[in-house]
C-alpha cells in the first residue's frame, strides 16, 4: 500500500482526467493545507478498496509532495515534487489558491498523477471523457462558448479571470453561473456513462 501506480484506479483508461488520482487546490486550502509548517498525507481509496497516499508538506507559496510511484508492476521509485502556489483575488474578497504547473506554469486547480509526476491536464495529455458522448459534447461546446466570452480558458477546469471592463457586473456574474452549473452538468454526465459502463463490465466478467 502507498504509493501511486498500485491500485485499480491507475488501470482504467490512462486517457482521461477521470481515471486518474489528482490533488485539488481549492480542497487543499479548505482544509488548511496551503499554511507554513503543514505535514500529513494526501490519501486515495482505489474501488478495490485499497488506499493510496502521498506524503505532503505544505506552505503559503508553495507545498512538496513525497512518494513513491511504479508503472505496470514495475519497481517502485521514490519521487520529491515541488508545486508552487499561485494566489488569486476573488471577485467577493479574498483569496483562492490555484497550483502552477510543475512543467509549464500554467495556473489550475487540478493536478494529476497519470504518471511518476504530478501535471495539469495538458502536459499529460488527458482528455475529459465526456467529450466522446454525444449529449456531453454538446454541454462542453456551450460552456467553453461562455468561457470564451469573458476571456477564459477553454479547459473544464481552467482559471476564470476578472470580469471585463466593458461587461456589467450583473451579466459577468450570470455567466460564471452558467459555466459553474454547465461544468457540473457534463461531469455528472460523465459519471452517468462511467456507471453504466462498469457495470456492464462487472456483468461481462461474472462467471466467466
Amino acid at each position: 500500500m502507498g504509493g501511486l501506480g498500485s491500485g485499480g484506479y491507475n488501470r482504467l483508461h490512462n486517457g482521461c482526467v477521470e481515471q486518474h488520482r489528482r490533488i485539488d487546490a481549492v480542497k487543499m486550502q479548505k482544509q488548511g493545507v496551503l499554511k507554513d509548517g503543514w505535514a500529513g498525507t494526501w490519501t486515495w481509496t482505489s474501488s478495490d478498496g485499497e488506499t493510496n497516499f502521498i506524503k505532503l508538506f505544505g506552505g503559503r507559496d508553495q507545498i512538496r509532495l513525497k512518494y513513491r510511484f511504479r508503472s505496470n508492476g514495475g519497481p517502485w521509485q521514490l519521487v520529491e515534487e515541488i508545486v508552487w502556489i499561485n494566489w488569486s483575488q476573488r471577485h467577493f474578497g479574498g483569496a483562492q489558491a490555484y497550483f502552477s504547473c510543475p512543467r509549464c506554469s500554467s495556473r489550475v486547480r487540478y493536478l494529476y498523477g497519470a504518471g511518476p509526476r504530478f501535471l495539469c491536464r495538458s502536459c499529460h495529455g488527458l482528455v475529459n471523457a465526456s467529450s466522446t458522448e454525444g449529449q456531453s459534447d454538446r454541454s462542453f461546446r456551450k460552456v467553453r462558448k461562455l468561457r470564451a466570452s469573458i476571456g477564459a480558458g477553454q479547459g473544464l477546469e481552467d482559471f476564470i479571470p476578472s470580469r471585463p471592463k466593458y461587461m456589467r457586473r450583473a451579466r459577468y456574474q450570470k455567466i460564471v453561473e452558467r459555466i459553474e452549473r454547465g461544468e457540473r452538468e457534463v461531469m455528472d454526465e460523465f459519471l452517468t456513462i462511467m456507471r453504466r459502463f462498469e457495470g456492464a463490465v462487472s456483468k461481462k466478467g461474472f462467471g466467466s
